[in-house]
Order: C-alpha cells, then structure tokens, then sequence
C-alpha cells in the first residue's frame, strides 16, 4: 500500500496550492481567533461528554479546556495570534456550553443514541492511498448497528441543507465508518454497520435570536432559542449508501492524484488569501520557490 494519506482537511481545503504548501511544512504556526474558539469549544465538549473526572461547573472546565489546548498548541511549536482576545473567547464558549449542556440530552433522547467515544481515529485504505482522519463523536443507536457520527463547526454563517448534503468531509467519514476501520480503546476495529448517519454540530446554532427572526413562516422573537435542527444539521444522503461510497472514493483518488503529480492550483479568495498561513511561500503555481 502507497504510504500517501489522504486527511480531511485534503478533501476540503478551497485552495488545493494552500493544501500543498501545508503538507510541505510551509505556512505560518499561527493559531488565529476561529480556529482557537473551536479548539477549546471541540475539547469542552469532549469533556464534557466523556470524562467523568471534568469540572461539573461551566467556567472551570472551558478554563481546563482552554489550558490543555495552549499546551497542544505549544507541544506543536504555535503561537497565537497577536489579535487574539483569549478571555473574551473563552466567555464565548462558556456561552455557548450552557446551552449546550440544556440542549444536548434532549437531541440524545429524541435520537436514542450512546456515545461510543470522541476524537475517534478512522482509516480506509485503498491501493494508492490511505484515508486517515479522526471523528470528533462517535455514537450508536441502542440496541443496534446503526451509527451516528457528529461534526462540531463553529462558523459564521450556518450550514445550509445542500452544504450539508454534500460535505465530502462527513460523507467520508460515514464510508470509513462502513468500509474501514475505526480505533476504539486502542483497538482497530470494522464495526460492521448496518448504517451510519451523520450530523454538523452547528454549534452557533445553540446561542439564541439576537433579533426578531423569521425562519419558515415561524416568527422567533429576540432571545428565543433557536430550532434543534439549526443546531444538528443532518447531512442527508439522497443516493443509495453504495452508490455514494463510490463518488467518495473517486473523490478521495482524485486528491491523492493531484497531490501525486504536484498538481495544486491556486484558487485565490480575498478571504481565503487575507487568512492563509502559507501566503509567504505562495509565489506562482509551479511550486518554485523565488
């Protein structure tokens, strides 16, 4: 088997040239605003779910979290951001995990789910290529081999129905969750499942209407919590499981080819650009460095 892995951020970086200079070691070990809040919302949550031994109260257990991500983040030679407001970040997300912790057990009994583990590692390999990744939650319908796998975001601008339909992210952790492996308790395993589902946890979707909001003909007034399906967005498959497990795997084969040939062209956006840590070495789209 080819030692060429194929990550999840390959399947959904917007610049494929930004995704080359990265893997090459070349970008900036900066960690700005977006990505910290969503490291330490992503660790609270685990916690919050999966160790018994966390702070039962909100600000203690966002400030644990907090510290355990400035030390991942240090272990791994990053720095933040010199923009960076961490104070006011961490009282966004102690926000953000009261309604979290009021909302959660309510979607888990509708859904009649257990949680199986968080940062669950999965794999898939293939001739060429291994798709390697991790699931931020992995959970189980009792009583059965249907599974469900969630996806924390912390975005400004919520997950559409068409977004989520088609996010090559889920949709190739549900073909591995099906086809591969994952490791569970240091283990490696085929769950052998009979389905998998999966969910965008927006998490955005938890805080309530800042203003009167009318959403489907259903007026929200300011304050009002929002509806649970702007917090679990469902990432629906029309086609049949089999069917899209093999637009997934030409998709994965695709970013395994081009990474193979070097191909990487430079898609700019003045977002995407203004935001991009590996801009310095951006210098045309040959891969030469001037």
């Amino acid at each position: 088997m080819s030692d060429l892995r194929i990550y999840s951020s390959d399947l959904m970086s917007r610049c494929p040239r930004q995704r080359q200079l990265y893997r090459e070691g070349k970008y900036e070990a900066i960690a700005y605003g977006a990505l910290y809040r969503g490291l330490i919302a992503g660790q609270a949550i685990e916690d919050w779910l999966t160790d018994p031994n966390s702070p039962t109260d909100l600000v203690s257990l966002v400030h644990v979290a907090q510290d355990n991500v400035n030390q991942k983040l240090e272990e791994e030679g990053r720095v933040l951001s010199d923009a960076m407001r961490p104070r006011e970040i961490a009282l966004e997300v102690i926000e953000m995990m009261g309604y979290f912790c009021a909302r959660w057990d309510e979607w888990m009994i509708a859904q009649d789910i257990e949680i199986i583990g968080a940062e669950i590692p999965v794999r898939w390999g293939k001739v060429n290529w291994e798709f390697n990744s991790h699931m931020d939650l992995l959970c189980r319908r009792r009583g059965t081999d249907h599974y469900v796998i969630i996806d924390w975001k912390w975005t400004k601008e919520s997950p559409t129905a068409i977004y989520a339909k088609k996010h090559l992210q889920l949709r190739s952790y549900r073909t591995a969750t099906l086809c591969g492996e994952v490791c569970i308790n240091g283990f490696w395993t085929s769950l052998n499942a009979e389905s998998v589902e999966c969910f965008i946890g927006w998490l955005p979707g938890l805080l309530p209407y800042r203003r009167r909001t009318t959403v489907k003909d259903m007026v929200y007034m300011k304050g009002d919590l929002r509806p649970m399906e702007k917090f679990m967005v469902p990432t629906k498959i029309e086609k049949n499981y089999s069917d899209d497990d093999l637009v997934v795997h030409s998709q994965i084969t695709q970013r395994a080819s081009m990474l193979e040939q070097e191909y990487a062209p430079e898609i700019p956006t003045p977002e995407g650009c203004a935001a991009c840590q590996s801009s310095a070495w951006c210098i045309d789209t040959t891969g030469d460095d001037q």
